[in-house]
């Protein structure tokens, strides 16, 4: 979800952004669910004073989206995402008992 709002508020088209800042009032409490992900978000939508300079409406929704993130970031658990990924990474190396089983049939 993440990465989808952050391409729709990260382009030029208007309605995208606009309906993304929509969606994030909506998901306010249940999203970012971590504090890295807040950061993200945050870092976009300081972003929108440049992306787009002829829409009030746009940077005053971020404005205000902002102000109530960066309340909630310090109450977001940190998560190190690293450590998630290296425990994923080992998992699907190791090989499954079905797997094991599979290749003896195949040798049979």
């Amino acid at each position: 979800m993440k990465g989808t709002l952050k391409s729709c508020l990260l382009s030029k088209e208007y309605i995208q952004a606009k309906n993304s800042m929509l969606l994030l009032f909506q998901v306010l409490e249940i999203f970012p669910p971590v504090e890295e992900d807040a950061k993200e978000i945050k870092e976009v939508i300081e972003k929108f004073d440049s992306n787009y300079p002829n829409h009030e409406d746009l940077k005053k929704r971020g404005e205000s989206y902002l102000t109530v993130l960066k309340k909630k970031i310090d109450q977001l658990p940190k998560v190190d995402r690293t450590e998630i990924k290296k425990k994923a990474n080992e998992k699907d190396k190791k090989p499954s008992a079905s797997s094991h089983k599979n290749k003896e049939e195949e040798t049979k």
